[in-house]
């Protein structure tokens, strides 16, 4: 072989080190970017469980109280109690099968 075709090896030995140094560190980053793509997928799945969760519980633990409070409020203003609400609304719906059932 002769010189300049073994400079020519040379520079794309050189070269081909180099891109294959740069597809690792690009891989790296990738593999980096992926797992906080996950995490954060995570997070966000947990972040509004907590949301959704905290308000079912909110309504559960203070839905009877919030419907006493209003029923005494209408009872004050000489009101008839709204049923249509909560408990309320299955108790009539249970009183309306009960009593199709009667009539058959």
């Amino acid at each position: 072989m002769d010189l300049p075709d073994q400079k020519k090896e040379e520079d794309i030995k050189e070269l081909l080190e180099a891109d294959i140094e740069l597809n690792k560190e690009n891989n790296e980053m990738l593999k980096g970017m992926a797992r906080s793509a996950r995490w954060g997928l995570i997070f966000s799945v947990v972040k509004w469980a907590i949301i959704i969760g905290g308000a079912l519980g909110v309504y559960y633990y203070f839905g009877q109280m919030f419907e006493s409070v209003y029923g005494q409020y209408n009872n004050l203003l000489g009101k008839p109690v709204n049923t249509s609400t909560g408990a309320g609304l299955i108790q009539n719906k249970v009183e309306q099968f009960k009593n199709a059932i009667k009539n058959i």
